[in-house]
């Protein structure tokens, strides 16, 4: 990007062509941030336009990764309000398989984002640090806190009672269960959507084997492993597609979110010549509209062939993942590549923007770690039933309260989010002054 060509290079690693080509500033390494968790320190930082004072921006934010952060999220939030694709006269709610083929990348960019800067870092203990602390402990807090509001989430006591009849030991015990099988199953209901943070943990776990693969052997080595488990995964589409016409052999050498994490860095390195320009954005949004065209028309065709089938459950249908609107399809993890070079290719300029973007991009994952239990809340008060018999029928009242539903739970998520932090600095800056008193006092 043009705008980048005034930054002064402070790190010359193993980058540096890069960086020379687009401008970019490694800050000091650190491990990976997937999703606004404050955890990466090594994404570069768009300079301020020609006139114009510093932006509030923290330092080593990539604006259009924010951006990115921000749209991922809220593919996340309405892959979980999703009404019934399929409707009661058992027919395929066009309308609404729309918006969840749009949503289904979500999961996959979390995870490219997660690789975009990971191989730069060198300390790993302080990214252990700041992933226990940033990731795993707000999740652990969360999953306590839904446990005393629980019986105020379903709506069978209030707020007040709800919490006087939490179980600190049963609360205790199923966090510990979580940390020893890596699953977020016992984490409750209303934290299912938990089970990220411990796939997070097999990125960390890999986290060193990628940096020295990245800094000391050569890229084609990384290509091929990514490569060889989106082989993998384009071979599970093409035998969901068809059934069992043939086999074909499929390796599973590596997990698919190690794949996407390897592919992150690959495409966001590889992207860097061609940044800002027009071309790139017009061929990534093509190339999306096609793999969202065929992502539509072969899941529309797996829900024809499933509902003629007279022994399946249709009810299973409208509650469980459908294969391609998951981020494990072959064809979603290209999608999720293609929005990725599509947001990380435009131009973005304007303070208030930056400023904007900076603000929400700090505050996905508190919003991921939210939305769950606000929805749930929302559903169980009446409110979300009544927002859905306002507009459902069509295929348009459909598209609608997708949308409604969407913005909804994600104000609330960040003014929540917005709240607890801000509470969070203060009692941490009167903490931090109270002990400064204390030890003037004993110096």
């Amino acid at each position: 990007m043009n705008d980048n060509n005034d930054l002064k290079i402070k790190n010359d690693t193993e980058i540096t062509g890069i960086l020379k080509e687009t401008g970019s500033v490694p800050s000091e390494a650190g491990a990976i941030d997937a999703s606004g968790s404050g955890i990466s320190v090594s994404s570069p930082v768009t300079a301020p336009e020609p006139g114009r004072r510093a932006l509030s921006l923290r330092k080593g934010k990539d604006i259009n990764v924010e951006l990115l952060r921000v749209i991922a999220c809220l593919m996340v939030i309405v892959t979980h309000v999703r009404p019934m694709i399929i409707s009661a006269d058992l027919r395929v709610m066009d309308s609404v398989l729309l918006m969840q083929t749009l949503a289904a990348p979500a999961v996959g960019i979390f995870f490219l984002i997660a690789g975009f800067f990971a191989p730069r870092s060198s300390n790993f203990l302080r990214s252990w640090n700041k992933y226990l602390t940033s990731v795993l402990l707000p999740a652990i807090l969360l999953a306590i806190a839904t446990d005393y509001l629980e019986d105020w989430i379903q709506g069978s006591s209030g707020i007040i009672r709800s919490m006087m009849e939490g179980d600190l030991y049963w609360s205790l015990r199923n966090v510990f269960e979580c940390l020893i099988s890596l699953d977020a199953g016992p984490f409750g209901l209303y934290n299912a959507h938990l089970w990220y943070v411990f796939t997070y943990m097999l990125i960390m776990l890999f986290l060193p084997v990628m940096c020295v693969l990245a800094r000391h052997a050569d890229r084609r080595v990384l290509w091929f492993f990514a490569i060889l488990v989106s082989y993998r995964l384009i071979i599970v589409d093409i035998e969901t597609l068809t059934g069992s016409l043939f086999r074909i052999y499929q390796t599973t050498i590596l997990p698919p979110e190690l794949a996407i994490f390897m592919l992150g860095y690959l495409v966001y390195s590889g992207l860097a010549p061609c940044r800002g320009r027009r071309l790139t954005a017009i061929a990534a949004a093509l190339s999306l509209a096609v793999i969202f065209s065929a992502m539509f028309i072969f899941q529309k065709k797996l829900y024809a062939d499933m509902l003629a089938d007279p022994s399946v459950d249709v009810t299973a249908l409208n509650t469980s993942s459908p294969y391609f609107l998951t981020w494990v399809s072959g064809l979603s993890v290209l999608a999720a590549i293609a929005i990725t070079v599509l947001v990380l290719s435009l131009p973005l300029k304007g303070e208030w923007l930056y400023r904007i973007l900076g603000f929400a991009g700090e505050l996905t994952y508190p919003v991921y770690l939210v939305h769950f239990p606000i929805l749930a809340k929302l559903i169980t008060s009446g409110l979300q039933l009544k927002l859905y018999g306002r507009f459902a029928g069509s295929g348009a009242g459909e598209l609608i309260y997708t949308v409604l539903m969407t913005i909804i739970v994600y104000v609330l998520s960040m003014l929540l989010s917005f709240s607890i932090r801000f509470v969070w600095h203060h009692i941490r800056k009167g903490l931090s002054a109270v002990l400064y008193r204390l030890r003037k006092a004993a110096d």
